[in-house]
């Protein structure tokens, strides 16, 4: 190798983007560090939706995708801090964040959004419109009359026609 030449790593460690290189690998370092944590919380085979790390300051911010994830890690805390107190000794706080919605977040028995929404199966579509109508109902009958009232009502015979039309 020339002794002008640098390799890539010497160059990014000698050069303005040394510190974002050494946050990168920090960050690389806890991320494996919170998913083999998360691993152990004893949610069986299930695939959980994957987490998040960000650090800001000395603290790491784990954004979970779904609630019983997020309520997951929360019960791992104490495990979370031995585990980055020992292996990284550079973060001081956990937070945890709830962020839903994310592309792996899907409800089980839903593929991946369409064009036009999720695809579902039909039973499962005859099953969440019958569930949906079953909320209508409930609130148009149980609401005095209001526009909200109304736009039950209205939903209410959307859902029929939707459901007649499942047949």
């Amino acid at each position: 190798m020339n002794p002008h030449c640098k390799s890539a790593a010497e160059a990014l460690a000698a050069g303005p983007l040394a510190g974002l290189v050494d946050q990168a690998r920090l960050l690389g370092r806890i991320s494996s560090l919170v998913a083999e944590v998360s691993r152990d919380t004893g949610s069986g085979n299930r695939s959980l939706p994957p987490l998040r790390c960000a650090l800001q300051g000395r603290t790491v911010i784990i954004t979970a995708g779904t609630p019983s994830q997020a309520a997951k890690l929360r019960q791992r805390m104490a495990a979370l801090h031995q585990a980055l107190g020992e292996r990284v000794p550079e973060v001081t706080g956990i937070r945890i964040r709830l962020q839903p919605g994310e592309a792996g977040d899907l409800v089980p028995g839903i593929s991946a959004p369409g064009p036009t929404g999720p695809v579902v199966g039909p039973e499962r579509s005859r099953e969440n419109l019958s569930a949906a109508l079953g909320f209508a109902d409930d609130l148009s009958q149980n609401l005095r009359d209001s526009p909200l009232r109304r736009s039950a009502t209205r939903l209410q015979a959307l859902l029929r026609a939707r459901l007649e039309g499942a047949k």
